[in-house]
């Protein structure tokens, strides 16, 4: 199953990138105020990759980095994998 699952997210970066690639920088200037759900959506995906334990995870890394990189220089926007505090997990003791 695991190697399915890194077929499908390295295709999906793949595609990600080669669409990203095609669409206007300006496309989603007017998100840029609010809630952006293009960054937040390639965040996310960045974030889970990052944890990703999958044993061909490298190659994933180095792919999912071309499309943050890429990303970041068409939109001018920032991925990171850090957490922002309200979106971090909430420990409670009890």
């Amino acid at each position: 199953m695991s190697h399915f699952l890194f077929l499908f997210l390295l295709s999906l970066v793949e595609v990600l990138q080669r669409q990203l690639l095609q669409v206007p920088p300006d496309l989603f200037a007017e998100y840029e105020v609010g809630n952006n759900f293009l960054l937040s959506s390639l965040t996310q995906l960045h974030q889970n990759l990052a944890e990703s334990s999958l044993p061909e995870s490298d190659v994933l890394q180095r792919r999912a980095t071309q499309l943050r990189i890429s990303t970041e220089q068409k939109f001018g926007w920032v991925i990171s994998s850090d957490m922002e505090e309200e979106d971090a997990p909430l420990f409670v003791e009890t």
